[in-house]
């Protein structure tokens, strides 16, 4: 059995492996925030040309929301609209990260 140590570095370098590939692409991975107590969730965001993309997963819930802003120069994005909101099966492993790609693929290709 895995100890919640080896599961809070395992969640971290779930979302490394996410940022690798998504650079392959030439999406930049701005930032990723985790907080492995509080249901695993994390928020991580991307951006590609003039997007920006931010993903919020709720662990608790089992919910992945997106946000999107127009990239604005040399300053943090403001506007952020409501994307997409998507329900995942509770123990959904890397389903939310594998989401995120697959939808990049289409938003950011």
């Amino acid at each position: 059995m895995d100890s919640e140590a080896q599961n809070a570095a395992k969640l971290i370098r779930e979302l490394s492996d996410l940022a690798k590939r998504l650079s392959e692409r030439n999406i930049i991975v701005v930032s990723v925030v985790t907080d492995y107590w509080c249901f695993r969730g994390w928020e991580i965001i991307v951006a590609k040309n003039n997007v920006v993309m931010k993903f919020i997963w709720d662990g608790r819930d089992c919910n992945l929301v997106s946000y999107t802003s127009p990239k604005l120069s040399h300053s943090y994005p403001k506007e952020w609209k409501l994307d997409i909101g998507e329900g995942f099966e509770r123990d959904s492993g890397d389903a939310p990260m594998r989401f995120i790609e697959g939808y990049l693929a289409k938003r950011m290709p």
